[in-house]
This record gives structure tokens, sequence and C-alpha cells, in this order.
């Protein structure tokens, strides 16, 4: 019921010139109280607190939104969704709004939902990046990726070297085949995050993929250790790290990295398979057979049937 009254809301509104109209009651801030909260995100108690000062400012629009806002952070989707409907009936929502309702429709995989709701925040905020990345990614999911690249591309020219939009506009791209231009994407969001203290695996995960594809193992190898050493905890990393230098004969070294591979995803089918693969590469037969033997307890289990890909946008 909630999804469709904030539904039934915004389509009022949208009937009404929404970035010139006047809030239906005077604005108004949540306490320093929570909004010390918030910035230290402590989603959960900021929660706890904005139910508290609407029990006692209801028609605050500014603290209905920021109740929606919160519960998307806090991982509450369909509770976000009843406050946004409930700030909707005190004044219009904004690009960022709409933004953040579109979050809550991507948690819950409601694609084309979500889809809906960032159309209608970049036609009213041409220039939000968020909104157009949102966009491209739930275009991506739908399989709709001559889309998603135009929303990539637009994300991109308002916020231009973004590393996030380029690397996804690569994978976008490798989806439609068009080899040269993804690889032209990863390595420049590789470029792009350089100057980031944090960097972000997944660009040289899947460069190293695309090249290997190719048929060049050995030059994909840097980008996947470079992967490997962004994203230590990553499953997935570590199993195409193995399988890559299994290719190059490098088998020990193989051994190593799948084993990182089954101890961070143990109940995963894939790094336990490949392991195998890597113990008979190197005559350790009674070793193989152990992992080929999990491999097939393992079978059937659909959750086991891929390897997590923990750092995946």
């Amino acid at each position: 019921m909630a999804l469709l009254s904030f539904c039934s809301v915004a389509r009022q509104l949208s009937a009404a010139p929404a970035l010139n109209q006047q809030p239906v009651v005077a604005t108004c801030l949540a306490s320093d109280a929570v909004q010390e909260l918030v910035g230290h995100q402590q989603w959960v108690k900021a929660v706890q607190a904005l139910h508290l000062f609407l029990s006692q400012h209801s028609s605050c629009p500014d603290a209905q939104y920021l109740l929606g806002y919160v519960l998307l952070r806090a991982n509450q989707p369909d509770a976000s969704l009843k406050a946004y409907s409930e700030a909707a009936k005190l004044r219009p929502p904004s690009s960022d709004d709409f933004t953040s309702v579109a979050s809550d429709y991507i948690l819950l995989t409601d694609y084309s939902d979500a889809q809906r709701w960032l159309l209608r925040a970049v036609a009213m905020s041409p220039v939000n990046p968020q909104a157009w990345y949102l966009l491209g990614r739930t275009q991506y999911n739908l399989d709709l990726n001559d889309a998603a690249i135009e929303s990539f591309n637009h994300s991109l020219i308002v916020l231009p070297h973004d590393p996030k939009s380029e690397y996804n506009l690569g994978l976008a791209y490798e989806r439609l085949q068009r080899i040269d231009l993804a690889r032209s994407a990863y390595q420049t969001a590789i470029e792009w995050g350089e100057a980031k203290e944090s960097k972000d695996a997944q660009p040289f995960l899947d460069l190293g993929l695309l090249i290997r594809s190719q048929g060049s193992p050995q030059e994909a190898l840097p980008y996947l250790q470079k992967a490997a050493g962004f994203s230590p905890g990553n499953p997935l990393v570590y199993q195409e790290l193995g399988r890559t230098l299994n290719d190059l004969g490098r088998f020990e070294e193989a051994i190593v990295a799948l084993k990182v591979a089954t101890s961070l995803a143990p109940s995963a089918e894939p790094p336990h398979f490949f392991l195998g693969r890597a113990y008979r590469s190197a005559g350790r037969s009674l070793e193989a057979s152990e992992q080929f033997a999990i491999v097939q307890k393992l079978t059937g289990n659909a959750s086991s049937s891929t390897t997590p890909n923990t750092d995946h946008p």
C-alpha cells in the first residue's frame, strides 16, 4: 500500500509545476541532535530520533523526507517508501528525493519502478550526477545497454573524470561486445582512480578478465594481481587470479590464490572446482579429489553456484 500511496501522491504533484510550487507547509528542520546523528551516519538512532521529532512536528516536510532518506541508509526500503509517501503529501519531491525513492526500489530489485523515478529525477534536474549514474546502473540491470551508455555519458558530462561512471560505461560496452570501447573505458577508469586514496578493484578485475578472454593471460595477470591487492577480501578476485596463474602454468601460485578464494567463500562451488583443477595440474591428485568431492556436495545448492563479487556496484 505504501508503494501505491507514493505513486498516487507523486502523480498528483506532477500535474503542477513542482519546481516553482511553494511547500504545502512552512519549511522546518529537525533538531540539531538529529542532524548530528545523521552526520555521524548513526542511522538506527537517527530513525528513532526522527520518529520522536515527528510525533511532535507531524507537519514538518523536511523531517519527513529526512526520515525517508535515513530509512533508506538503514537498509529499510519498505519503511523508507512509506516515509516518502507521507512526505510527498506535505510538499513536492525534489530530484534528490526521487533519486532516493528510486534507490529504495533498487534495493527491492524492482528496476522498472526505479527507472521510472530516476527518469523523473533527471528530468527535474539534468545536472544530478547521482541520478544519472543510478539510472545507468538500473538500465544496465534491465539489459537496456544502449540507454545505460547514454546515462553514464550524461553522468560524466555533469561530473567529469568520475571513475565509477567510466567503469560502468565499460561494463555496458562489453555486454554489447564493443570490446575496444570497453577496454578503453576500463583503462580510463583506472587512470582516473589513481588519484583516489581508496582504489576500486573492479576496473582492474574486469579489464584483466577481458584481456584474458582475448587469449592474453600474461598481459591480464598484473591487473588481477592489483585487484587482489586492492580487495583482499573478495573471493572472485582471488578465484580469477588463481585461474590465470593456472593457465600460465604457475600451478603452486595458483593453488595459493585459489585456497584464499575457498577460505573467503567456503560454500561457493567454483573456487573448489578451480582449486581441484590446479591441484590436478600440479600432480597433487589426492588433494584434487578432495576438492572435487566438496564440489559434488555443493552441487545443487543454488546459493553456491556462483562466487561472490563482494565489491560489485
